[in-house]
């Protein structure tokens, strides 16, 4: 049986030379023909795959064991494209590496930094895990034959998910959002967002500046209106300013409100960023290229979608700690987009979290890295807005309000006999959830006299223990639960509703 064309010094070489500078001493010009056998039987290898898997595709690839004239390439590799039609974007590639592996995947070429960021999501956070990728250690790859070898790669092939034509889809078809235009909805979705930056960081000695997760922001009221500014330390320039959308004006606005197909909020602004006094800003075709985030589109009320170059700020919807940890992810990209120096930008990390359009239902995904991918329901937006619909076609209006101080309530409605209920939801039954729920429900009237006459709810998802409920009620709480399970179908409230309030509505 003929060899693959490998050998064991190619994978040498590369281990010595690869990303090494170019200086033509004699031993670099030895390694750099040896080298270039190397790509000969990369070439050959992708070149019988196309034939055997690939008999519509073509290849294309290069001798490129130097890299533009300055160092040695630490791979080779060649691309096998599947069909004739196929977009030359997203490619099968061969090669070996300095690594001492045989690696067959699928990659993008040349494509922009959004398709590559959306790839490298894809990817996951170790490319050599990807599922579109196959590592094949060289002390197992040498002994094949040149049949061996590609009957692995067709196999490996086969096994890629998603498949070739789905990954283009994911990497190029930029999410579509929904606006929204109800001006109660909006601000009760932008109050969310600030209170919880508010209620996990620390107030400093000079005004409302506070700061948490490595990034600070000061946050005022204008004209009724909220307004903040975000910077990453206490002597740095302020790098973003992000305003509640004045909906009479929307067209204009550099940030909105915005839903997927499923229900889940975020946080949007456009990638433009004003004069901060250090630079002279950043125009939306700088900030695609230097910030490292996928853009989302959204469709307007008349049915127009805009152009892509609105970025999520916070994902509305998810938990506290996933709300500040993608606005410190924006701060951040604002950080490497304002950046002077291009010497000093460095390849944007691949964002943790992601609007995906192919993503379904109330739930997103958290990758595996140190622990088992898991699906997570954002549970506690889906239970508001069942209970505010409910209670909207009994004909009672469920309302929020906000301290100055961010502290804002899950809800206040009053019943026929005046009598004004003041709900806090939880969405699990934790010892940690109730004590915050207790605090709450005595720390809200405290702070909001208009609250001071309420009548106090705790709505949990499961009863906790008899004795604890008690003792909970003796602090002038009333303790109901509601049917999480029937999430998807309705009726959740039904006990709270027939209960407490039905005969009062």
């Amino acid at each position: 049986m003929r060899n693959s064309g490998f050998t064991q010094e190619h994978f040498d070489l590369l281990a010595t030379h690869g990303g090494k500078p170019w200086t033509k001493a004699e031993s670099e010009i030895r390694a750099k023909n040896t080298l270039g056998s190397a790509y000969e039987a990369t070439k050959n290898w992708a070149t019988l795959l196309r034939a055997k898997r690939f008999p519509d595709g073509y290849v294309e690839g290069a001798k490129h064991v130097i890299v533009r004239g300055h160092h040695f390439s630490p791979y080779t590799w060649w691309r096998v494209y599947p069909r004739r039609d196929a977009p030359v974007g997203l490619t099968y590639t061969v090669g070996i590496d300095k690594s001492g592996d045989f690696l067959i995947k699928m990659d993008t070429y040349q494509v922009s930094r959004a398709m590559r960021t959306r790839y490298e999501i894809e990817c996951g956070p170790r490319y050599e895990e990807s599922p579109f990728w196959s590592v094949l250690p060289a002390h197992k790859g040498l002994p094949m034959s040149e049949k061996e070898l590609i009957d692995w790669s067709i196999d490996q092939i086969d096994r890629f998910r998603p498949t070739y034509d789905e990954l283009y889809r994911r990497i190029t078809e930029v999410p579509i959002l929904h606006e929204v235009y109800d001006a109660v909805e909006s601000d009760h979705y932008f109050q969310t967002w600030i209170r919880y930056l508010i209620e996990n960081a620390e107030r400093s000695s000079d005004g409302f500046e506070v700061t948490t997760r490595d990034f600070l922001f000061d946050s005022s009221t204008p004209q009724g209106k909220l307004a903040s500014k975000f910077r990453l330390s206490a002597d740095g320039p302020w790098l973003v300013e992000i305003n509640q959308t004045k909906l009479s004006s929307s067209s204009a606005s550099l940030s909105a409100i915005a839903k997927d197909s499923t229900g889940r909020a975020y946080l949007l602004r456009r990638g433009r960023l004003q004069s901060n006094g250090r630079d002279k800003g950043v125009t939306e075709t700088i900030f695609a290229a230097r910030s490292g985030l996928p853009s989302v589109s959204f469709r307007k009320d008349d049915g127009s979608i805009t152009d892509n170059t609105w970025y999520v700020v916070a994902a509305l919807s998810e938990a506290v700690d996933i709300v500040i940890a993608t606005t410190a992810q924006f701060v951040r990209a604002c950080a490497r987009a304002r950046e002077a120096d291009l010497t000093k930008i460095e390849k944007p990390p691949v964002p943790a979290y992601f609007v995906s359009s192919v993503e379904s239902g109330g739930t997103y995904l958290i990758r595996a890295q140190t622990f088992s991918e898991r699906t997570i329901r954002r549970m506690h937006g889906d239970v508001w807005q069942h209970l505010w619909k409910r209670l909207n076609e009994l004909g009672v209006n469920l309302v929020k309000c906000r301290h100055p101080l961010g502290y804002e309530i899950d809800g206040v409605f009053q019943l026929k006999d005046g009598r004004e209920i003041l709900i806090e939801i939880k969405t699990d039954s934790s010892a940690s959830s109730i004590h915050a729920a207790v605090g709450q429900l005595h720390l809200y009237p405290a702070l909001m006299p208009s609250l001071k006459n309420t009548s106090k709810y705790l709505l949990l998802p499961s009863p906790p223990d008899r004795d604890l409920v008690r003792a909970i009620e003796d602090l002038g709480i009333s303790v109901y639960t509601y049917a999480a399970e029937r999430v998807d179908s309705g009726g959740i409230f039904q006990e709270f509703i027939d209960t407490c309030l039905k005969e009062q509505i």
